[in-house]
């Protein structure tokens, strides 16, 4: 099961304490703003031996994005509950979706794999 279990916190001390414990335990990063500051989040990540970074779907910048993809980490946004933005994040290329809506997101990630099977056999 551990291949199944992402542990996730906003305060970098539970990471660290976490990682005492169990070194091969995956963590993600709950990014907030005064643990962090103006870092970007490679360098969080990197600091921390994470294996994600989560944030907000307010604080995924462009330029957050960036960075994000140039450095291979995995992303998850929190909170998304209309089909709009889950399509966009979904574009945008984010790794998972945090919802009180997993009824609208299921029908989102259908949607979009059927519209991806069309495509692929359209080429």
């Amino acid at each position: 099961m551990r291949e199944n279990i992402l542990f996730s916190s906003f305060d970098p001390r539970a990471l660290k304490h976490l990682k005492q414990i169990d070194s091969f335990v995956a963590i993600a990063v709950l990014f907030e703003k005064k643990h962090y500051g103006a870092k970007l989040p490679s360098e969080i990540v990197e600091s921390l031996a994470a294996d994600a970074f989560n944030c907000s779907h307010d604080e995924l910048s462009k330029k957050w994005l960036t960075n994000i993809k140039a450095n291979n980490i995995p992303v998850n946004i929190y909170t998304v509950n209309d089909k709009r933005n889950m399509r966009r994040f979904l574009k945008m290329g984010v790794n998972g979706i945090f919802t009180n809506k997993p009824d609208i997101l299921k029908a989102v990630l259908a949607d979009t794999k059927q519209i991806q099977e069309s495509e692929s056999k359209s080429s």
